[in-house]
Order: C-alpha cells, then sequence, then structure tokens
C-alpha cells in the first residue's frame, strides 16, 4: 500500500442565500502506510519511526513508547498541514504548521504513551499539546534544543500539535517587583510623616 495524499478545501454551505462566506484555507493530509510502526505483541516497547515529511530533520527518528499490545498492530501517522481543530486554548501560542494524528489499527494496552518528535528551528517556546476530551492540554516533559525534539506524555494515542508558546517577558517579574517596592516605601514614607 503506498502512501496517501489529500488535498481538502473545506466551504460551509448556507441555508440562506444571501449570506456567503469565503472558503476555508486548504487543509492537507497525509497518511504514511509506507514508513508505519509495527507494535509486536508484549509488553511495553520503543518504536522509531522517521517521516518522509521531515527530511530536514534526519538523522532523528521520532520516538514512541508504548504500553504494550496483545497482539501485533500497526500505528499509523497521520500529518495534517493546516489550522488545529478545535482551536487551542486562549493564551496557548501559535500551532507549527504540521499537526498529528496517531492511530493503532488494534488496541494498545492501557497506559500512557511517551512519545518524542521533532519541532522545526522558528518555535522559540516549544510546547506538546495532546488533544484529550475535546481540550488541547499541555503534556510537554521536555525540550532538547540541541536536537530540536521535544517528548511527553499521552494518555492514549491520538491527536497532537506542537505549539510556539508565548514567553513570559521577565521584565514584567521584575517591574512588579519595583512597582511593588516604590508602593512599600511611598507608604513607609506617608506613615512616618503621619507619626511626626
Amino acid at each position: 500500500m503506498s502512501d496517501t495524499l489529500y488535498s481538502i478545501t473545506v466551504a460551509a454551505e448556507v441555508e440562506d442565500s444571501s449570506v456567503s462566506g469565503p472558503e476555508s484555507e486548504p487543509v492537507v493530509v497525509h497518511r504514511d502506510h509506507d514508513l508505519t510502526m509495527i507494535a509486536l505483541a508484549g509488553g511495553p516497547q520503543t518504536l522509531d519511526y522517521v517521516s518522509p515529511l521531515t527530511s530536514w530533520h534526519f538523522p532523528y527518528a521520532w520516538k514512541f513508547t508504548i504500553p504494550g499490545a496483545d497482539q501485533e498492530t500497526r500505528i499509523d501517522v497521520t500529518t495534517i498541514v493546516g489550522t488545529v481543530d478545535p482551536p487551542l486554548p486562549a493564551g496557548a501560542g501559535d500551532a507549527q504548521a504540521r499537526w498529528y494524528y496517531f492511530t493503532e489499527a488494534a488496541p494498545l494496552r492501557s497506559g500512557p504513551v511517551l512519545i518524542e518528535i521533532p519541532y522545526t528551528d522558528d518555535t522559540l517556546n516549544p510546547r506538546l499539546y495532546t488533544l484529550a476530551s475535546g481540550i488541547w492540554t499541555d503534556v510537554t516533559a521536555n525540550v532538547d534544543p540541541s536536537r530540536r525534539m521535544i517528548s511527553g506524555k499521552l494518555p492514549a494515542l491520538g491527536a497532537v500539535a506542537i505549539i510556539d508558546a508565548p514567553k513570559s517577558p521577565l521584565w514584567w517579574g521584575v517591574a512588579a517587583v519595583l512597582l511593588l517596592l516604590i508602593a512599600l516605601i511611598l507608604i513607609a514614607g506617608r506613615m512616618r510623616r503621619a507619626t511626626r
């Protein structure tokens, strides 16, 4: 079976002919069948995956540590190029252009799945999010800037996005401390004048 590549443009159908809207941006979906991972029957195991879409990241393989499988099963990687859906929580940051959906052909054993995947070099503050119960949740465990790899613990296989989270500027914290000190000095000065 060869790789399947779809390019989909979605346009909403509206009953009211006086209302119209633009089509969505194209969404590209790539399902990798040729380089799929095979989980063997048995206990916990670590699987490597090299995406044909991330040659810029060679030689580091993606890593998946699964809790095990009761039977041999295929784990597919679907890459989606487009806006994450549902939207990220407010203030989470910006998602990379590609996000991923991991599925297994037969159920894995119950337990968390540890993953390590690459992020792009224009991502300054990477965070790994997974879609759990319809909500994007930060599951970042480690960021390795020298290899541009990010890892996290997923409750199960599913949707994953790498987010460039906003950094809290250091000067905000410094400014807050300085303002507090100034306020304390002013209050102390007023109290001294009031006691004279």
